[in-house]
Parts: structure tokens; sequence; C-alpha cells
């Protein structure tokens, strides 16, 4: 399930972990050092997969949702090929009810659609193949320990079903995932 936010820090395309928790780490570790405008332009982050660190921005917000590719392809409603390793570092207002982006699990009805009826009609060249079940990253939340997170339910599903009625299984559907993950540390 891939988290949504207002603002992401780096770009997972130019941001490359070694797994899911580097990834969590890189997140950690930019709130720490990023909430503070003073440390702008400060380094805090070596990924183990790139050769110059990371350094904070201008913006006096820390990271508190990253989202992770794990697999060789993950999939996305949007113009870019996503790959194993990528990180998202980001920035929500409501990070305890992040919104699921294009996570998933996609309603029985958008799956058996043609893509020019998917929320945004993925180029061939971006994604040939047909639309996943669910999505594949994997996102997680900076949170004090035995918090509920509570997902919103993916807008991808709704604009889909919104635009092409009846999506009975959007009634249906059990939601938040009854799936959590908790850091133990």
């Amino acid at each position: 399930m891939g988290y949504s936010a207002e603002y992401s820090f780096t770009w997972g395309s130019s941001f490359m972990v070694k797994d899911e928790q580097e990834c969590c780490e890189a997140c950690a570790a930019h709130n720490r050092t990023c909430s503070d405008r003073s440390n702008a332009h400060k380094p805090f982050w070596q990924a183990s997969m790139q050769s110059a660190p990371s350094k904070c921005g201008k913006e006096a917000v820390g990271c508190n949702i990253w989202t992770y590719c794990p697999e060789e392809r993950c999939f996305a409603f949007d113009i870019h090929n996503h790959s194993r390793h990528e990180c998202w570092l980001k920035h929500s207002r409501t990070p305890l009810t992040p919104a699921v982006g294009s996570g998933g699990p996609f309603p029985p009805e958008m799956l058996s659609a043609p893509r020019k009826h998917w929320p945004w009609s993925v180029a061939l060249n971006v994604w040939p193949w047909p639309l996943p079940e669910q999505a594949s990253w994997t996102s997680g939340v900076l949170a004090p320990v035995g918090v509920r997170i509570r997902p919103q339910r993916p807008n991808m599903n709704k604009m889909f079903c919104d635009r092409h009625p009846p999506c009975p299984s959007q009634q249906s559907a059990v939601w938040p995932p009854t799936h959590v993950h908790e850091n133990p540390d």
C-alpha cells in the first residue's frame, strides 16, 4: 500500500536504499534533522546505494511518511517507471490517517476495465501489464508505538467508481485493510 502526502522531500527515482528498514530510518533521520529551518541544506542521510549524502531542503517540516518499492517494478497511476529500491520521503498534515494513493486493493470492476477507464490511463511504455490486484509499495508512518494508523480509502478506487458506476465492491469492501505493520522500536 502506498501512502500519499502533501509533500515529497525525496523522489524515489533518485533516492535509492537497500530495503524498507533503510527507507524508514531515512525518514526518521530526515524528521530529526530537517524539522529545524536552521538545518537547511545539512546532510541527513548517506544511503547505502547513493554516492552523495542527501541534504535537507529549506522546508521546516520533517518526513513523517515513507514509501518503498520492494519489487522489480512497482505500479503507480503516474508517468514514471518505478523500480526496486526507490524510497520516497514525504510529509502529511494528517499522518495518523494517511491517504492511500495507488495502493489498492483495486475493485474487481477496475481490474477488468479497459486501461482507458483506469483513474489515469497509464501508458504502455510505463506499465505494459494489466492492472495488478494491489500495488506492491510498502509504506510506513512515523508515530508513537501503540498508535493505530487508520488509512483513508484509496482515492483512485473512488475516482474509478465515481466515473464508472455501479461499483458494488466499493460498498462491501472491508476498510481499512486488516494488516498492520508496527516497528518494535
